[in-house]
């Protein structure tokens, strides 16, 4: 079997840190990955006791055997640090799973993103494999464990050198094109890319999902999702604060699953206007966005 790079962005938040190791730790085969991690540097001395938390958390791994690390000598900010971070890896390599501090694993998280990365590496309509669902509160039985999805998630998610390098993500001509229908990804998406397009966030997500929503590019997705997002405690640099997004986490949920006559892997996915219905209703444009956008018309 190929085993991938895995890509770990940290820098302030050394707890967060901590249970993203000990739940990578019990996921199978983790040690048969290399892994990269970028740590960003401190942006003020209010982060600099906590940055140098996470620089000695990383310098003192004892469990993981191949690893390489990269600290910045600079802040880079969290869009440009995934970027570049992810440019550097695929240099020497075809593919790879990213994972921030704020996530926790279930322990078939790796292997199900690992062997989705070999799957379809050659569809040319997915764009990403997610290991996270966005399903919550979704009431209809599905009979499939995977799911082809318009919209594109950051939280846990893997993806291949060669679609990776087709985005431009400086290509401001591109991301300032006007689309209503963007917002069928999610009621949040067309005010999150004018936030991008006008300074007022730095996000690498946004400017992929329009890219793929442009070039009708999925993400395959678990029915229940297999990470858990606990950076919603303002301790993030991107601070936010949601509810319920962790309503769809399974412990022992895996989504692959094996054929019992063939004894093959299944990876069937289906896709649903339901379900992306779902997903762009449940998705509401942020209220501090929001006023900035009033604020902006109004000046």
């Amino acid at each position: 079997m190929k085993y991938y790079p895995i890509i770990i962005f940290c820098f302030n938040r050394p707890n967060h840190l901590k249970k993203l190791l000990t739940s990578i730790y019990q996921n199978k085969n983790y040690n048969q990955h290399k892994y990269f991690f970028f740590c960003d540097h401190f942006k003020n001395d209010k982060d600099k006791a906590n940055n140098s938390k996470v620089k000695n958390i990383i310098n003192n791994l004892n469990k993981i055997k191949n690893y390489k690390l990269i600290f910045r000598k600079e802040n880079f900010g969290l869009s440009k640090n995934i970027i570049s971070g992810i440019n550097a890896v695929f240099k020497k390599n075809e593919a790879a799973i990213i994972l921030e501090d704020d996530l926790i694993l279930n322990r078939y998280a790796i292997n199900f993103l690992n062997k989705s990365l070999s799957h379809y590496m050659n569809d040319k309509s997915i764009y990403s494999i997610s290991a996270y669902s966005y399903l919550k509160n979704y009431k209809n039985q599905l009979s499939n464990r995977l799911l082809k999805i318009k919209r594109h998630s950051s939280w846990g998610w893997a993806t291949w050198k060669k679609k990776w390098n087709k985005v431009d993500f400086h290509d401001t001509k591109f991301f300032n094109q006007k689309d209503k229908n963007f917002l069928k990804l999610g009621n949040d998406m067309s005010l999150m890319l004018w936030a991008q397009n006008n300074s007022l966030i730095d996000s690498w997500a946004i400017r992929f999902n329009f890219y793929c929503y442009s070039k009708n590019l999925f993400s395959i997705q678990p029915r229940f999702s297999l990470i858990k997002n606990i950076g919603n405690d303002y301790s993030g640099s991107h601070k936010s604060l949601r509810i319920n997004f962790n309503n769809n986490f399974k412990e022992d949920f895996d989504p692959i699953y094996k054929n019992k006559d063939t004894k093959s892997f299944l990876f069937k996915a289906i896709s649903s206007n339901n379900i992306n219905r779902h997903i762009q209703t449940i998705h509401r444009p942020s209220i501090k966005l929001s006023i900035k956008y009033l604020l902006k018309k109004l000046t």
